[in-house]
């Protein structure tokens, strides 16, 4: 699957460290562990973090700041993201 996503003017209510991206009905990612990166603007502050793929049946995937695991800002109306993916479904 070729996913491309643009999310803009986004809010955070709880400012966890990993932000969940569903993926489209039925499909279901089958690679584990880190897949790509994506382009960021957290409350302001710009940045480039990580995708990361739990595998198996699971239908997301979670976006990480950065390795350090930090925390998404909550904001709101104040959150982008933007990646290109490209990886294998079943």
């Amino acid at each position: 699957m070729h996913w491309i996503l643009s999310l803009t003017g986004s809010s955070v209510t709880s400012g966890g460290n990993g932000l969940d991206i569903y993926l489209p009905t039925l499909a279901h990612n089958t690679v584990f562990g880190y897949i790509g990166s994506f382009v960021y603007s957290d409350n302001g502050t710009y940045g480039q973090g990580l995708v990361y793929s739990y595998g198996g049946t699971t239908t997301y995937f979670t976006l990480y700041k950065n390795f350090a695991l930090t925390n998404w800002t909550a904001s709101t109306g104040n959150t982008a993201i933007i990646f290109n993916l490209e990886f294998e479904i079943q």
